[in-house]
């Protein structure tokens, strides 16, 4: 009982940190068909990943505390990668607003 509420919390939890972010990450100036479009794609993608992420590391038979370990690398490992895409999606997008420019 207590690792299906685990495994529920943690995938829940991978969806919210990694599904949103990319559902959002579309907010560089852009046509409404566009946006549309990516979006739809990204929360198909994203929610389908986080998931498959979730179920994987919570099916390893393992101890909490490799358990922990193993989530703790991965976690870091994906802000890792994430701030790097964050900071040069921030300067694309400021570049566009300040132009007043849209991705076609």
């Amino acid at each position: 009982m207590i690792v299906g509420v685990g495994v529920g919390v943690g995938v829940k939890a991978l969806s919210y940190a990694l599904n949103n972010p990319y559902k959002e990450i579309m907010c560089i100036p852009t046509s409404k068909d566009i946006k549309f479009k990516a979006k739809n794609s990204i929360d198909v993608q994203g929610a389908r990943s986080t998931k498959a992420t979730g179920a994987a590391i919570f099916t390893i038979p393992t101890s909490l505390s490799t358990l922990l370990m193993a989530s703790s690398i991965i976690s870091f490992g994906i802000i890792a990668v994430w701030i790097p895409i964050a900071l040069c999606v921030g300067k694309k997008n400021q570049k566009m607003v300040d132009s007043k420019s849209t991705v076609q």
